[in-house]
């Protein structure tokens, strides 16, 4: 995946040109032309959901692309114990979200009951450190936040 915005690191070279212009399952399915597709998002910090789509992945016929969040704690600059908090975070802030497409339709999204803060992911993380401490940043916090409503 490209950069995420603000972030201080990007990953490995190699999934960076593998991916490049690759964010979302709708840019992976206008890029590869398929017209009949079964589409969802999951993430490690719910794996009862991840679990879920695999299964049912498995039962359809044609093209299916489960894209799969898994913060990486050498490269995202966190403590591992934090994977499945971070994932949550994730979800609850808005920048992941979980949902299902059949045929280039969202069927099903998760309702979030209380939405945090996209700095209460951020602030894990740090290659955001420079946001999170910096009164410069408070455009790119604000865009960022804009994004995940």
């Amino acid at each position: 995946m490209p950069r995420p915005t603000g972030a201080a690191t990007a990953g490995p070279a190699s999934a960076r040109a593998r991916t490049r212009g690759a964010g979302s399952p709708l840019v992976v399915l206008n890029t590869l032309g398929w017209a009949r597709t079964d589409v969802a998002t999951a993430t490690v910090a719910y794996l009862g959901d991840l679990k879920r789509k695999v299964k049912k992945a498995m039962t359809l016929h044609g093209p299916r692309y489960i894209q799969i969040d898994t913060p990486c704690p050498s490269v995202w600059n966190f403590p591992s114990h934090l994977t499945l908090e971070i994932g949550s975070l994730g979800v609850s802030c808005g920048l992941v979200p979980l949902l299902e497409m059949v045929d280039r339709k969202i069927t099903k999204v998760k309702k979030l009951r209380t939405k945090v803060p996209v700095i209460e992911y951020l602030k894990q993380q740090k290659r955001y450190q420079h946001l999170v401490t910096s009164d410069l940043s408070q455009a790119t916090l604000q865009a960022i936040q804009e994004q995940a409503d």
